[in-house]
């Protein structure tokens, strides 16, 4: 028996097969092809030819059909001998040509630049490579190219400095050195802001722990509001990539993040160090009077718990410290009340800001978030940024400088705009050429995604909502190692407990759970979700309940790509998808998009940002 089910000769660009009418059906298994095919019938009776989901169709001799690539589809045994003529559309490698050539036309083109390709794109260069680069190098440097240039194709949606300063970052990210010395000037503002709230806010913690402990108590809000900034951006500053241009993206933001964060703390420097000296100065009294009562005191920390119950438990507590006061002059403020009045204007100063920030300060500090929200489009960052930082003027406030620095270098604003726009070429380069690349980058994009699967899986996460959920896994299959950093359900690790059972924190921390990561390094993101039940009609309901992208694929519309499968294979008209707790904003874009595309499906979600 022959390996294949046919006899195959070749005549020009064209394969002729033919099946014997005596084959196995089992050999005309179903099976797909990588390119697309249309088949021409010159003979043969009673066979049918089938492609996945659809009814088999009568091939008829002398009738022509087309097979789309990647497409499940099979033979089924007629009563003659089957004889085809089969041309294979081939595409890929004539439009990567055709591609490379239309991207690539100077002898000087950044994307034969090694720099270039690290820097900006971020992407390594093996030390066996050199250019020509093999295809699969070759490949991710497209691809990573086309999601540069995309990423400025929304530059239209901007004016005034928003727009100003899109064209100026993608001037920037058009060169190498350019784009080096951009990451080094806002790195150094960026340290300059971190150091100013370190230091401010080391100094606070460390100050209000050297008081006596039930002085610290008063004001514990405030030292465990304090210590839990300093820890978000001592991680997020200290833990954010800078490598790329998505990196510089990332690091914009944290500028901007920081810049904010000491706006906001630097008017309570001055009035925290003289309310903490008036603190001080006024238990230090306090110590003084209980040492005129006569009480054991050989030192003060001797008299902090004598001290610690006046000043907090009831009032008849307070009596040792109203004695010891009586000697004082007339409408003079005792010593218990100096000290209750400076904790108090102490904790007011800080407890009003706190209230007024709310809980959203750390959510603006979350820089290792930052990654999704500003590389998924110039004008999507930037509307972020200035959504979370209180608008343009602030977010500018603080980018103007190392933006400013590049600006001259744009020749033509205008025409730089337009190009920006249709994701072409740098028009600041003095090679740039017009070219109608539109076809080509659309195909080329289609290409690249054919390394994209779907996965089918049970979730390994627990959910309290449901004990079944499953999972929807998008895999990239060019991905072949695990992320560098720690990235949450991704990559696995051990949680740590920082405080017991009883909420106190420990002096060291404890091993907790293991947190588990996908099944494959190829899975860059991943939708979990489960039954939901039926609605009165009888139509499916479905719950998502968690989505996420891993940290070096965001901005690249995985999750719009997951969602989509996701609708297109459970989702039914009639039917219901419940988006759940909506905690980002992006979530809650998505979930519209999916019901202005979807309008014969309910699609609903609580809104919690």
């Amino acid at each position: 028996m022959s390996a294949l089910p046919f006899t195959q000769t070749q005549k020009g660009g064209l394969l002729i097969r033919e099946f014997s009418k005596d084959v196995n059906s089992s050999e005309l298994a179903w099976h797909r092809d990588r390119e697309d095919r249309e088949v021409y019938v010159k003979s043969g009776q009673g066979w049918l030819l089938q492609l996945e989901n659809k009814v088999p169709k009568v091939m008829t001799p002398g009738e022509t059909y087309f097979i789309p690539r990647r497409t499940y589809h099979r033979i089924i045994k007629g009563t003659t001998n089957l004889v085809v003529e089969i041309s294979e559309l081939k595409r890929e490698e004539a439009l990567l040509r055709e591609f490379i050539r239309s991207v690539d036309t100077s002898p000087n083109s950044h994307l034969r630049d090694p720099n270039y390709i690290r820097v900006v794109l971020d992407i390594d260069i093996p030390l066996n490579e050199s250019y020509p680069f093999s295809p699969d190098l070759q490949k991710r440097i497209i691809e990573e190219q086309l999601v540069l240039e995309g990423f400025f194709s929304d530059l239209k949606k901007l004016g005034g400095d928003s727009k100003n300063a899109g064209l100026a970052m993608r001037y920037i990210m058009q060169d190498s050195s350019r784009l080096s010395d951009y990451i080094d000037l806002v790195n150094q503002e960026v340290k300059d802001f971190y150091e100013k709230c370190k230091d401010f806010l080391e100094t606070l913690v460390n100050a209000l722990k050297e008081l006596p402990e039930g002085v610290g108590e008063v004001v514990e809000k405030v030292v465990n509001w304090a210590t839990k900034v300093l820890e978000k951006i001592k991680s997020g500053v200290e833990g954010v990539k800078t490598s790329g241009w998505k990196g510089a993206m990332v690091i914009s933001g944290v500028l901007v993040g920081i810049g904010y964060l000491w706006k906001e703390l630097e008017p309570l420097k001055d009035p925290a160090a003289e309310a903490i000296k008036k603190l001080k100065s006024a238990v230090s009294a306090a110590g003084k009077a209980v040492k005129k009562l006569g009480k054991k005191t050989e030192s003060i920390d001797l008299q902090v718990p004598l001290l610690t119950e006046a000043l907090f438990s009831s009032d008849e507590d307070f009596q040792i410290l109203v004695e010891a006061g009586e000697g004082e002059e007339s409408g003079e403020e005792s010593t218990t009340e100096k000290v209750k009045s400076a904790a108090k204007e102490l904790r007011d100063l800080f407890m009003e800001k706190i209230k007024e920030w709310g809980p959203g300060l750390l959510k603006k500090l979350a820089f290792d978030q930052l990654a999704g929200m500003l590389t998924g489009g110039i004008g999507t960052a930037f509307n972020a940024l200035k959504t979370a930082y209180g608008g343009a003027k602030l977010v500018f406030k603080f980018l103007g400088g190392p933006l400013g620095k590049f600006v001259d270098g744009i020749k033509n604003p205008k025409k730089e705009a337009e190009e920006a726009e249709k994701g072409v070429d740098d028009p600041t380069d003095a090679n740039f050429k017009e070219k109608n690349e539109a076809l080509i980058r659309s195909a080329v994009r289609e290409l690249l995604a054919e390394s994209v699967e779907f996965h089918e899986l049970d979730s390994p996460l627990q959910y309290n909502r449901s004990g079944n959920v499953k999972r929807l896994a998008y895999c990239d299959t060019s991905v072949t190692e695990p992320p560098s950093q720690r990235d949450a359900y991704f990559k696995e690790y051990q949680e740590m407990n920082f405080r017991g059972r009883s909420g106190r924190r420990l002096k060291k921390p404890r091993p907790g759970k293991i947190i588990p990561g996908v099944s494959n390094v190829c899975i860059i993101g991943f939708l979990d979700y489960h039954d939901y039940g039926k609605t009165s009609d009888g139509k499916q309901m479905w719950y998502i309940d968690y989505m996420k992208t891993r940290g070096d694929s965001q901005g690249q519309g995985v999750a719009s790509k997951l969602l989509d499968e996701f609708f297109e294979r459970y989702a039914e008209p009639g039917g219901m998808v419940h988006f759940g707790k909506m905690m980002r904003k992006e979530i809650g874009h998505l979930k519209d998009k999916m019901a202005e595309k979807y309008p014969d499906i309910d699609v609903i979600g609580a809104k919690n940002f």
